[in-house]
């Protein structure tokens, strides 16, 4: 009878021991699978789904909006813009202020038509464009 007692009390305490155990262990965040989905970028890169929402993560040359200024027209060029090897060849112009190196006196900048932001930005000389193509009287 006190064999017993005593087995069962050490299977008791075994219970609670490895319930506590596995209570402290416990993961609250459940496991997440994505989608092998795959976007295409506009420079042909690709990127997948990642994080818990399964949302695609950004595209290398993709531009977000804090990059933009207070009435979301003048788009400013960013680093990883500007370290690109090669832009697609795909024309969404985009009117560019270019700054021009003078030799005397400082000089205005002028507006330039580019193919694509992406090249835009791969000028040093480019701080930050619009979508569309310069009008004449920008220039």
């Amino acid at each position: 009878m006190k064999k017993q007692l005593y087995f069962m009390s050490i299977v008791a305490i075994a219970l609670i021991v490895g319930g506590v155990f596995l209570y402290m262990n416990r993961s609250d965040v459940s496991p997440v699978a994505c989608t092998l989905d795959a976007k295409i970028c506009s420079d042909d890169s690709t990127v997948g789904r990642e994080g818990p929402d399964c949302e695609f993560a950004k595209c290398p040359n993709e531009i977000d909006d804090t990059h933009r200024d207070d009435n979301n027209e003048t788009i400013n060029c960013v680093p990883e813009q500007r370290s690109i090897d090669a832009c697609t060849a795909d024309y969404t112009p985009v009117c560019a202020t270019v700054a021009i190196q003078c030799i005397k006196a400082p000089c205005e900048p002028i507006q330039e038509t580019f193919s694509n932001a992406c090249n835009a930005c791969r000028n040093s000389l480019v701080k930050s464009y619009v979508v569309g193509e310069c009008l004449d009287d920008q220039r």
